[in-house]
């Protein structure tokens, strides 16, 4: 029979929470920090909604399009070998 099964949950349960009683020191948190941890708690939160202004999404695509084909003209007009005539 192992260790595992032989032990009753109930009891080792019992025994882990002597263990911590015995060791840990009760604390009690400042009178302030219960006053704003209550009023966070009890106050709904401020929601904010913003509509986003439609268009600029377009507006956005439009630009880097033509910056990407001004870029492209430009670099081919720069760097193109002049043909000889």
């Amino acid at each position: 029979m192992s260790l595992a099964t032989s032990i009753n949950p109930s009891k080792a349960f019992m025994d882990i929470e002597q263990q911590l009683e015995s060791k840990m020191q009760p604390i009690s948190p400042r009178e302030e920090y219960i006053n704003k941890l209550r009023d966070r708690l009890i106050t709904p939160p401020t929601i904010l909604y913003e509509n986003p202004e439609k268009g600029w999404g377009l507006v956005v695509i439009f630009v880097g399009l033509f910056s990407g084909v001004l870029i492209t003209w430009l670099l081919l007009f720069l760097f193109r070998k002049k043909r000889p005539s």
